[in-house]
């Protein structure tokens, strides 16, 4: 797809209930520093599909084969149906070279990753740390990462905790 117009996007106001229960987080980001401009917004549209890590590798063992191989036809799949990002859960569950080969496969099929980390929100510094150090850190020079978040869906009450963990995983991976 070459272009994709879009005639219309409608949202509705919100209500009085909602705009009072989200007074005190709106209040918290636009205290926030303003979010610094990501070049690659300016030109890429992340359309693609939802995958997880322990999954694939249970398929491949269903299918007889290495979970490389599974990888390699399931990203060249995605790429030849003009997909370009993948979602990935559970990927704090494959190990540092597990990832690096992933990753270096999505690079070879130009296809970008947003990684899903079960990131210990309510965990001590140490973990955070230790979180950040294990699984963030060691890949922060692929190019074929786009984004992160965290697994589950964190809670409305969690919102300064995961500002602090987004400026935390920022600083190992800007």
């Amino acid at each position: 797809v070459e272009s994709l117009e879009i005639a219309k996007v409608r949202f509705r106001a919100m209500s009085p209930h909602e705009r009072d229960a989200t007074a005190k987080s709106l209040n918290t980001l636009v205290a926030q520093k303003r979010t610094r401009h990501f070049d690659i917004l300016d030109d890429f549209l992340p359309l693609g599909v939802y995958m997880d890590a322990q999954s694939s590798k249970r398929l491949a063992a269903m299918m007889g084969i290495s979970a490389k191989d599974y990888w390699e036809i399931a990203l060249d799949d995605i790429a030849t149906h003009h997909h370009n990002c993948v979602v990935l859960a559970n990927a704090d569950r494959l190990d540092r070279d597990e990832l690096g080969d992933l990753l270096g496969r999505f690079d070879r099929h130009k296809l970008k990753v947003v990684i899903r980390h079960d990131f210990p929100l309510g965990g001590t510094a140490e973990e955070q740390k230790a979180h950040i150090e294990e699984h963030i850190a060691p890949h922060a020079s692929s190019g074929a990462i786009f984004a992160r978040t965290f697994s589950g869906e964190p809670i409305e009450n969690d919102l300064r905790a995961v500002l602090s963990a987004k400026d935390r995983i920022e600083e190992a991976d800007p």
